[in-house]
């Protein structure tokens, strides 16, 4: 149960339900500082609205018809500043070829094909048919955009695989769980390495990878063409929900130091290695040479 002082502040934020007054906090959600600060605290939650209530939004230059009742999309339409966004957008600036696997409803994929060179492609993969649905709406309203749409997820084989909507409010947090027995979608799973191969994709630059602990699967079945290629990774790291996969954050470090010599933390910029306690922490990493 919330809090007195939430209650009261939320009395507040659902008058703030509104076009003019969310334009304002988006401006302030932007800045960094007190003024950050007062517009994260006075944003209406996205539990405060009504289910699939849509707003139109722009973000560097793109188009997008966003549900603020969902957490990701309400945390996309709001802008709040987020150093590991900043850090992704920096990565993509000036490639070619890049993945984003796990890309919900393309708010990062059509953001990062927007920093692409001239004549890039950005290939996103999204497995839950209610996100591909909607990561279909949004591309659809960019058609200049150079991204290609898949309705499937990548993995370490291909086949079906179970996938689970743990809550509704955040179909961000859907995740594969292979021995689930009830509510789940069965959907399509492929692998990086036979996905290059079959469209003739020679090279990489970029790969994102936020697929709620099922991170390792795609790395081994991606391993050709990341040894080969070694293109830059922006992976979220959550110890958690890896070990429900029976893998680790530390397994996912290890992995790539084997192939790259720098591995930071995209937030911070602090090294990361294989040695360090990754006990239920939670990060993007980013690893490059």
């Amino acid at each position: 149960m919330a809090s007195p002082k939430t209650r009261f502040l939320n009395t507040f934020r659902r008058l703030l339900r509104n076009r003019p007054a969310e334009n304002v906090l988006i401006r302030m959600n932007r800045s960094e500082g007190w003024i950050g600060k007062l517009g994260r605290k006075l944003t209406p939650g996205n539990e405060l609205y009504q289910p699939n209530t849509r707003r139109p939004a722009e973000r560097n230059g793109m188009r997008f018809n966003l549900n603020v009742s969902d957490y990701i999309e309400h945390y996309s339409y709001f802008g709040f500043y987020d150093n590991e966004f900043e850090s992704l957008m920096a990565l993509g600036q000036g490639k070619k070829s890049v993945f984003d696997i796990g890309s919900n409803i393309g708010f990062v994929a059509l953001n990062l094909s927007a920093q692409l060179a001239e004549g890039g492609k950005l290939y996103a993969f999204e497995p839950d048919p209610t996100n591909f649905s909607s990561l279909q709406a949004n591309v659809a309203l960019n058609p200049e955009a150079p991204v290609i749409i898949e309705n499937k997820g990548l993995g370490n084989e291909e086949g079906q695989l179970k996938l689970v909507v743990d809550t509704p409010e955040n179909r961000g947090g859907n995740r594969i769980v292979k021995d689930a027995q009830s509510d789940f979608t069965l959907v399509d799973i492929t692998t990086l390495d036979l996905y290059c191969s079959r469209n003739s994709i020679e090279t990489i630059d970029m790969i994102k990878i936020d697929v709620e602990g099922f991170e390792m699967n795609v790395l081994k079945g991606g391993q050709q063409m990341i040894s080969t290629h070694k293109p830059e990774l922006f992976i979220e790291i959550n110890d958690v929900h890896l070990r429900l996969q029976h893998n680790s954050a530390e397994e996912v470090i290890r992995f790539l130091e084997q192939y790259y010599s720098k591995i930071y933390d995209a937030g911070t910029n602090e090294p990361v290695d294989s040695t360090q306690d990754f006990s239920n922490r939670h990060f993007d990493v980013i690893a490059r040479n």
